[in-house]
């Protein structure tokens, strides 16, 4: 099969991050439109993508038939700077309005008050707090996030490899999978790294519990497998397929 019949047999939106192959945002999101229909704009360095120019997003974007969504910082300074990194997120939301991303992933602070703070801005600008999603990250369970969230109606973004990195399985259950509206599908960063794993990097039991993870998800839940090198996104891709046809999920 090729990668668009590998993803047509899934039950759910399958989703490329915009850094696979070397070269600029626009490079990667020409060469998945090729391949697939929903592209994660990574915008992990604040000051950098605050400087991108038509160049780094030219209006061509829009055209490629890809839907997007966007990742945003991963260095926003919540702690000593809130209105700074409240400041960025919303001069990158406009940046990128005429993508029309779908949703916004945002890695949160964690003090509940400043999320609460972040959506009344982010609503104040005009902006759909439906649109944002919070997501778990290994140094703090998002539970305490989730008063805020409801208010709100803000929903999860599920990394499931920040999940078995930080020991929070407990994240994996149906109620609380019923809050995301994403899941990103990795492996636990190996040890020392930063790096998202592929999931060949999977042992058998964290399999188990991927499969557990598909076999609750909705369909109408975007799947990004998150992984930064090409041939290991399609090889993740084979697999994950692999898995959902021994549960019978695959059409």
């Amino acid at each position: 099969m090729d990668i668009r019949d590998l993803i047509s047999c899934l039950p759910w939106p399958i989703v490329a991050p915009s850094w696979v192959i070397p070269g600029g945002l626009a490079e990667n999101c020409r060469f998945l439109a090729e391949h697939v229909d929903h592209a994660q704009l990574l915008f992990f360095e604040a000051e950098a993508c605050l400087a991108y120019t038509e160049s780094d997003l030219p209006l061509g974007l829009a055209d490629l038939g890809l839907s997007y969504h966007l990742h945003l910082p991963l260095d926003l300074d919540w702690e000593s700077s809130p209105e700074a990194a409240l400041a960025t997120v919303l001069a990158l939301a406009e940046k990128t309005d005429f993508l029309s991303p779908h949703s916004y992933i945002l890695h949160p602070p964690s003090n509940p008050a400043l999320l609460q703070e972040f959506v009344a801005r982010w609503t104040t600008a005009g902006r759909n707090p439906a649109q944002v999603c919070v997501e778990n990250l290994a140094e703090h369970d998002p539970a305490r996030h989730f008063p805020v969230m409801d208010t709100h109606g803000v929903s999860l973004c599920l990394d499931f490899g920040h999940a078995l990195q930080a020991g929070h399985q407990h994240l994996l259950r149906p109620e609380v999978l019923s809050r995301a509206a994403m899941v990103h599908v990795n492996a636990p960063c190996p040890k020392g790294s930063s790096r998202h794993g592929d999931l060949a990097r999977l042992t058998p039991g964290e399999s188990t519990e991927l499969t557990d993870l598909l076999k609750q998800m909705s369909p109408d839940t975007f799947l990004v497998l998150e992984v930064f090198s090409w041939p290991e996104w399609v090889d993740s891709l084979q697999r994950l397929h692999d898995l959902a046809r021994k549960e019978r999920l695959v059409t």
